[in-house]
């Protein structure tokens, strides 16, 4: 399954991540490395191809690519500040720069790159002019005779100055046109493959004893126990440690979850205590965060030990957990008992969803809501407290309720509530706290706006809160987009 592939090299950005999901999306598998990785780690996944992508700024101010990498005998595609950068390892300078963000008319030369396009407008974000190095040609021009692509046959390199998965529909014709016609990839990766592959792995590495399991709700845990359970069946044990930081209704949803595993054990391990004295008068959020997540793990492996014969502790561990750095050394150094299996490290979440509709579960639980792993004491600014806790728990659900009510749960893809560290009088003078209520829809992994919720619903919702949850003064909506700002506020 992992072979007939591309390495996707990240020149930093989320543009990599960008072309990885549309690469995958033409069911041609990849992954993503850093731009400088050593070449030792990218032949480790014997790639047919290479894909240089991402960066910002002037891609020539720099080295370039690592000579090494640059003789890789492999095809190599670079997009945007990619391209730049391989042209710049090969020795090459920008004479001129087309200056800001714009769409040109592109025209296209008689090359494998681009079979089957014509000439089309293009969103350009940086158009340097270049002299090329020896063997390099232009392939493609904009209107004002720019050189907007290129090519070298015969060391098999070519480079575009554009992103092609943000020229939907023919743009994606150029990710196609490269990985399968000219590097030779098939395009075999599908979640049907993944699940056969990874039972087969899960199998191997469980032999005959039981499989532990952190099951905590969400979506990657939840189809980490359904791909655990087709593989082995009644030996997988499903714990869930109850931290207290979950919202109002999560815990009897965990354990309808377990449910649906016939034969499956599990256990419910209720530590609210033990949590808040373990994050008590910490303000800071990666603080929070790292605590929780560590004690999470030894919690787990107290509530685990009936399972004697357990030798392998399955997590759900995502590809976009691991790009984004959210797997700590702690966490596997305080596992080291067991054999950690994460089968879901090497999928997407739009594929983890995929997975998860594949083994038959249902909507509810593939198209949910994300949820921070530290639950609600990252939606409660600052110190957490049983009291803190109460009130965003109570303001959330109202706030959910009325989103429901209102039959806007489909069409808003995340909605929560959560608490500021802000005191302020209400009309009586008694402090109280501000809830901050948010929706969002996304339009890419790496893009959201602010969903424009009816007025009436609003005031609703405040009136509610501000009416029934003690100790709250006032309700703000936030309106602020991914970018500028984070969908989290910690």
């Amino acid at each position: 399954m992992y072979q007939s592939m591309c390495v996707i090299l990240d020149m930093g950005g989320s543009q990599a991540v960008s072309v990885a999901r549309k690469v995958r999306a033409k069911k041609v598998f990849c992954e993503i490395l850093p731009w400088d990785a050593p070449v030792e780690r990218i032949l480790l996944h014997a790639p047919l191809g290479v894909i240089v992508a991402g960066g910002v700024g002037d891609p020539f101010a720099g080295e370039g690519l690592p000579p090494a990498t640059l003789a890789l005998p492999l095809p190599m595609l670079g997009l945007g500040c990619g391209a730049g950068a391989i042209l710049s390892g090969y020795g090459a300078a920008s004479t001129r720069s087309m200056p800001g963000r714009q769409t040109v008319q592109v025209s296209f030369d008689d090359d494998p790159l681009f079979e089957g396009l014509s000439s089309s407008e293009r969103l350009i974000q940086r158009l340097d002019e270049v002299e090329l190095p020896p063997g390099f040609h232009s392939i493609a021009r904009e209107e004002g005779d720019w050189s907007v692509a290129f090519a070298c046959p015969e060391k098999a390199r070519w480079g575009v100055q554009f992103y092609p998965e943000q020229n939907d529909p023919d743009g994606l014709q150029i990710l196609e046109n490269f990985t399968m016609k000219i590097c030779g990839c098939q395009p075999s990766w599908n979640i049907q493959n993944f699940m056969e592959y990874e039972t087969a792995r899960i199998r191997e590495k469980a032999g005959e004893g039981r499989v532990l399991l952190a099951l905590s709700g969400g979506v990657d845990s939840a189809v980490c126990a359904a791909l655990m359970h087709h593989a082995v069946g009644e030996r997988l044990h499903c714990v869930y440690v109850d931290t207290g930081f979950m919202r109002a209704g999560d815990a009897e949803a965990i354990r309808q979850m377990a449910e649906r595993l016939p034969g499956a054990h599990f256990t419910r391990a209720e530590m609210e205590e033990r949590f808040l004295r373990k994050i008590e008068g910490v303000r800071d959020a990666t603080r929070k965060r790292r605590l929780i997540s560590e004690e999470l793990i030894r919690a787990f492996e107290e509530s685990a030990q009936d399972a004697e014969d357990a030798g392998v502790l399955a997590r759900g561990t995502t590809y976009d957990d691991l790009l984004m750095g959210e797997e700590s050394p702690e966490d596997r150094e305080s596992s080291s008992v067991l054999q950690v299996l994460e089968p879901l490290r090497g999928l997407f979440k739009s594929e983890v969803r995929a997975l998860g509709r594949a083994l038959g579960l249902p909507e509810e639980i593939t198209d949910q809501q994300a949820f921070p792993g530290a639950g609600l004491a990252v939606r409660c600014m600052g110190c957490v407290t049983r009291e803190k806790l109460s009130i965003l728990r109570r303001s959330d659900l109202i706030f959910r309720e009325e989103i429901q009510q209102a039959g806007l749960e489909r069409r808003v893809r995340q909605y929560f509530a959560l608490l500021a560290d802000v005191l302020s009088p209400d009309a009586h003078g008694r402090l109280g706290y501000t809830v901050v209520l948010r929706a969002v829809n996304w339009s890419t992994p790496d893009v959201a706006t602010s969903y424009r919720l009816p007025f009436d619903l609003l005031e609703r919702v405040m009136e509610r809160i501000t009416g029934t949850v003690e100790g709250v003064s006032r309700v703000v909506y936030d309106l602020t987009s991914k970018p500028p700002a984070r969908i989290e506020w910690e």
